[in-house]
């Protein structure tokens, strides 16, 4: 008779209806849902070609010294009065912000008017914004190579320019930032606005 009892208790304790047996299925997915590990790293755009310019102080430089190490690329021309004194300003910011939070990662401005841009003029751009040249590196070329890098690989544009008398010119060029990581992949594209600096910044906490 004591067996039976105990019998009646087991049966009890179970679920009695479907939606007993529904809401432990939906607990068991949740459960191992929050067991998986999820991916943070980014989807890679596309892949970056090998390259090499001239930096601030007349050397080669390119992707093979930048390998092994994420770094964020802007475009900009030394002339510039509208938009490129905001990004400088934008890279000043990063440049701080990733010595603040210990981020080993490189800041590259590529001038968009390498017929004037002298190494000698990218190296007073730079001491202008404060650049740290062991981290944030300024690049020029021929026309040729300068538009082969920034249209074929970045993927971005260059402008024409135009005179706008007074002797002002402009060169149209692309503003955002282009995250690449340490083996050339494209991570992504970034405003130089407040908001956009904060995605980049989070993006590269991911990597």
């Amino acid at each position: 008779m004591a067996a039976h009892q105990k019998k009646n208790q087991r049966l009890r304790s179970y679920p009695k209806s479907a939606f007993g047996w529904i809401s432990i299925a939906l607990l068991a997915l949740l459960a191992l849902s929050g067991c998986k590990p999820k991916s943070s790293q980014p989807t890679p755009i596309a892949k970056l070609p090998p390259f090499e310019l001239i930096n601030q102080d007349g050397r080669p430089f390119g992707s093979k010294d930048l390998s092994g190490k994420p770094y964020v690329t802007a475009f900009f021309f030394t002339s510039c009065v509208t938009i490129c004194p905001k990004i400088m300003g934008a890279m000043a910011s990063l440049q701080s912000t990733f010595k603040q939070k210990a981020l080993d990662v490189h800041l590259v401005a590529i001038t968009v008017d390498p017929e004037n841009d002298t190494p000698q003029r990218l190296r007073l751009a730079g001491q202008k914004a404060g650049a740290d040249f062991q981290r944030w590196t300024l690049l020029t070329g021929t026309k040729s190579q300068v538009t082969d890098v920034i249209v074929h690989g970045f993927k971005t544009f260059v402008g024409d320019r135009q005179d706008l008398g007074n002797d002002l010119f402009d060169i149209g060029h692309g503003a955002r930032f282009v995250l690449v990581d340490g083996a050339g992949a494209v991570l992504g594209n970034y405003e130089h606005t407040d908001f956009g600096l904060s995605e980049l910044v989070k993006r590269i906490e991911r990597l």
